[in-house]
């Protein structure tokens, strides 16, 4: 390229992207200083996948695209990028270029020709190996949540069966002695079958998928795939036709539509729509005992071991009937699934069963879809030996297990929402993360947006109105303007903050019943609570970054219902969700097809139970305010001890443990007949879940 300040050639290799779907060339802001840079009258708004972008300079850059030739010098005026780093590309030529240098891309012939000049498409090696440029752009914006459950997701998906090296795993295993590591690698070895990386097959009679009456065939076209894709979709086809898990068809009348995602190591893996195969699958969700029997029955353990099973669900046979429901159709034909994919609703509910009638007869093995939990109260060895016996148990069964992902002799799990230690049972304080990170209100708008959260749940908090006595005094007057914030405002709002953090922390989930989830998103922020019956269960709350922030609107409501199913994918998976937001989009099919970030969000949701109904603004009360009331920023992730210590602040007790006996309750004061009432599960929890005699800790009322 020429350099304008010196006027002189300067060779200096540039990565470019030819990009037919750019109305405007653009580069970055490491390379726009060789050309003439100019800041225009008028900025220029750039809408993209990811959202929306200003650039307010300009810069004439003079250059040669040596591939076609070093003699044909190129002038051209280029949009700046408006921020530096994060792009593998120095210059993006899009259709203003391209039209004039006439320069063709031709993907019938797989070349671009430019003039006489013609050039093979080809792969270029960039930094990191990127390969798609929306790819860019959205594995650095994801958040860290939906990225753990996209690495899940690939797990099942990638389907690599590498032999994984056992020595190497357990000496990972820093919490367990020299001597308890070699006692559990000598286990591992004598059935490394079990861990050897291959695809299993559930032994039994294969499954079926009920329709319900008057169910109809449903046959899609074909998603259009990239031409740069096509070659490695079709070898993982291929791949999967050869260890069994797809057959190729030549008819069948339902058909269901594929996409494919970019992975940075030039291959993809692609996504299966059964959206309209699930709405006409009758349901039979597995029935599971009442979660304060669940955990009582796993608490007093000294050692704890939690297997991965998480390909579970292609280790399952399907019945002739059932292989023609979940037929796929992709450009280059038909597939029939031979296992239960990912994305059909009833899956969870199929791997449930057959789970829990495995280990029926075992009370220390606790199974919750793909959560296998055995517990022990004796010695090591005494746990490596039922653990041993669980194993075996799978090896006849066919299946296997993901030794990175398995969890061997813990002093203490997370499980169904609760911490499970030695000591006793905790909630899990990431159910009101979101309440202990509100932050004191500034303005009148900000005090009413708290004040609707509280009221919304009136029948809950009969003292609200004396509680929250100060705060209201402040919405008087104006409806907008800065507020006098006086300690007995800071008393109101920390003692509401601690109610609410206590009850919802003291609320089991039902699983017999719905599950309702209000989600919003604000410019800055996302917000949602999870209820059942109108009583909160969690509440969720993210500030959005930088790049989230430029999301279409579509986009930052979608996230909100992703990221919260994500957080509490435990207690929520398998069951039925009923979700309001109030963006209509969301409830038209189409609306998530837009993007390839919108893709990939629905291939997360597909897994759930979700229902999705509009509902107005002004009723979307509670997950409005948690999206638009300041929050506590953190540099990093909460840390599980960091957030125990605020929620003890909070609550102003010395730890979390439920444990002993409380005083007696008047059934006068609190609905006794619900599975949610906040005295009585407090007064079960503490009689019913821990044996031990400890000290009673009194949680303030």
């Amino acid at each position: 390229m020429k350099d304008a300040r010196t006027g002189k050639i300067k060779k200096r290799h540039l990565n470019v992207l030819i990009d037919t779907g750019a109305q405007y060339s653009v580069a970055t802001a490491e390379v726009a200083h060789y050309g003439k840079v100019k800041k225009p009258k008028n900025a220029v708004k750039f809408r993209t996948p990811q959202g929306t972008f200003e650039s307010n300079r300009t810069t004439e850059m003079t250059f040669y695209l040596s591939e076609f030739s070093e003699s044909k010098q190129i002038e051209w005026n280029f949009h700046v990028l408006p921020e530096k780093g994060g792009l593998p590309y120095d210059m993006i030529i899009g259709r203003d270029l391209l039209k004039k240098l006439k320069m063709d891309v031709l993907y019938s012939d797989n070349i671009v020709q430019w003039d006489d000049l013609k050039l093979p498409m080809q792969q270029v090696n960039i930094k990191e190996q990127w390969i798609d440029f929306n790819a860019i752009i959205e594995d650095r914006a994801e958040s860290d949540s939906v990225k753990e459950q996209m690495n899940r997701l690939k797990r099942i998906l990638d389907a690599n069966y590498d032999k994984p090296d056992l020595d190497a795993e357990v000496a990972q295993m820093t919490h367990l002695t020299p001597i308890q590591r070699t006692l559990l690698l000598a286990l591992l070895k004598r059935n490394e079958s079990l861990f050897d990386g291959q695809l299993g097959k559930w032994e039994g009679d294969p499954v079926d998928i009920p329709l319900k009456e008057n169910a109809k065939p449903y046959h899609a076209r074909a998603f259009p795939i990239p031409k740069i894709y096509e070659d490695t979709f079709k070898k993982d086809l291929d791949r999967l036709v050869s260890i069994g898990v797809l057959t190729k068809v030549n008819r069948s009348e339902w058909a269901a539509p594929s996409f494919v995602i970019p992975k940075k190591d030039n291959r993809v893996r692609f996504i299966s729509d059964f959206r309209k195969l699930n709405s006409q699958i009758k349901r039979t969700p597995y029935p599971l005992p009442h979660i304060k029997d669940m955990l009582l029955k796993v608490s007093n353990f000294t050692y704890a071991t939690a297997l991965d099973l998480v390909m579970g669900y292609y280790n399952i046979t399907l019945t002739d009937d059932a292989k023609k429901l979940c037929t796929i159709t992709t450009p280059f034909g038909k597939y029939e699934y031979n296992r239960l994919p990912m994305g059909v609703s009833i899956a969870p509910d199929i791997f449930q069963d057959k789970i829990c009638q495995l280990f029926e007869d075992l009370k220390n093995v606790r199974a919750y879809l793909d959560d296998l939990l055995v517990t022990s109260t004796g010695t090591y060895e005494e746990h490596l030996a039922d653990v041993e016996i669980v194993i075996k148990r799978l090896h006849k069964a066919g299946l296997k297990c993901k030794i990175d992902k398995c969890m061997f002799a813990q002093p203490e799990i997370e499980y169904l929402g609760y911490i499970i230690t030695k000591e006793g049972v905790k909630p899990n304080p990431n159910k009101v993360q979101a309440i202990i990170d509100l932050q004191r209100p500034s303005t009148k708008t900000e005090v009413r947006h708290f004040l609707g959260m509280v009221q919304y749940y009136r029948d809950l908090w009969p003292r609200r109105s004396e509680i929250l006595a100060p705060l209201t005094e402040l919405t008087k007057g104006t409806k907008k303007g800065s507020i006098v914030w006086t300690d007995k405002c800071e008393i109101a709002f920390n003692e509401m903050k601690r109610i609410i953090a206590k009850d919802t922390l003291l609320a089991y989930p039902d699983f017999n019943k719905k599950f309702t989830i209000h989600t919003d998103a604000s410019d800055f922020q996302l917000g949602a609570v999870i209820t059942q019956e109108g009583k909160p269960l969690a509440f969720y709350s993210r500030k959005l970054t930088k790049t989230q922030r430029n999301y279409t609107t579509t986009e930052k409501e979608l996230l909100s219902i992703v990221e919260t199913v994500k957080e509490f994918r435990n207690i929520l998976l398998g069951y039925e969700i009923e979700v309001f937001t109030d963006h209509n989009n969301l409830t038209y099919e189409t609306t998530d097809s837009s993007s390839q970030r919108a893709q990939r969000w629905r291939s997360l949701l597909n897994e759930f139970d979700i229902t999705i109904k509009f509902i107005a603004g002004d009723a979307n009360i509670v997950a409005d305010a948690i999206s638009r009331l300041p929050k506590e920023e953190h540099a990093t992730p909460v840390s599980r001890d960091m957030a125990e210590s605020q929620l003890c602040t909070l609550l102003c007790i010395n730890d979390l443990f439920v444990t002993e006996t409380a005083d007696a309750f008047s059934s006068t004061t609190e609905e006794t007949d619900f599975p949610l009432a906040p005295k009585l599960v407090e007064v079960e929890q503490k009689l019913e879940l821990n044996s031990t005699t400890v000290e009673a800790i009194e949680l303030r009322a």
